[in-house]
């Protein structure tokens, strides 16, 4: 019990500690978008965090994985299987990264801001897709962090995510990258997505907490 009374003791080297007792969604308020923005540019600038994120990419991907069908009709299962094969380089709205790109590329965004958005795209049946569906990576950015709104006495924004009590019905996303001159943030500049047609990838660190955090953060001012 003495030694952890010294623990929370006013001692000089814990006197001008400052802790406050703030909620998970409220402490990242106001720190997500720095950390966010400060390990974006150690990576860019610095060869130790870049080399970091890499490796820890690259363990977490590993080689990749392939889909299989595991349906029990042989014929079937095969002509899954060669579908699978044309789908995945069609994935990427872009055009640039196939099904494996895309994974190892969410992976990064994840571990560089803290979280990434997997948006579901329909496409029309004259897209020339084989499959109208498309998968866009969506950066936190998107997703406006200041965004808090009632909509209704059962529902409310949290920080861009719609809530129906504590259940995750929508995400907002701006319909163009924030920093390109929007100075506030207005439901007309957003776009509703329903949740089924998102993975919000992140780890939270605290109950209740709503968006991510990046996972370098504590080793941001050592680097």
């Amino acid at each position: 019990m003495r030694r952890s009374a010294r623990h929370v003791s006013r001692a000089p080297r814990s006197g001008g500690w400052n802790a406050p007792s703030t909620g998970p969604n409220r402490a990242l308020a106001s720190a997500g978008k720095p950390l966010r923005n400060r390990t974006r540019a150690g990576y860019r600038n610095s060869l130790l965090l870049r080399s970091a994120i890499n490796k820890n990419t690259t363990s977490e991907v590993g080689k990749g994985f392939t889909l299989l069908s595991t349906a029990k009709d042989d014929n079937f299962r095969q002509e899954l299987n060669q579908l699978w094969k044309i789908v995945a380089n069609q994935l990427d709205p872009w055009g640039d990264l196939n099904f494996g790109g895309l994974v190892h590329l969410g992976v990064m965004a994840r571990r560089m801001s803290g979280e990434v958005f997997i948006r579901r795209v329909r496409r029309r049946l004259s897209s020339g897709l084989t499959v109208p569906t498309q998968v866009e990576l969506l950066e936190s950015d998107l997703c406006p962090m200041d965004l808090n709104k009632r909509i209704s006495s059962t529902r409310r924004i949290v920080q861009g995510v719609e809530l129906h009590g504590k259940l995750k019905v929508a995400y907002w996303f701006y319909k163009a990258h924030p920093d390109d001159g929007l100075d506030c943030v207005s439901l007309n500049q957003l776009e509703r997505v329903p949740a089924r047609d998102v993975i919000h990838h992140y780890m939270p660190t605290r109950p209740g907490q709503v968006r991510g955090e990046p996972g370098t953060s504590a080793a941001l001012l050592k680097d």
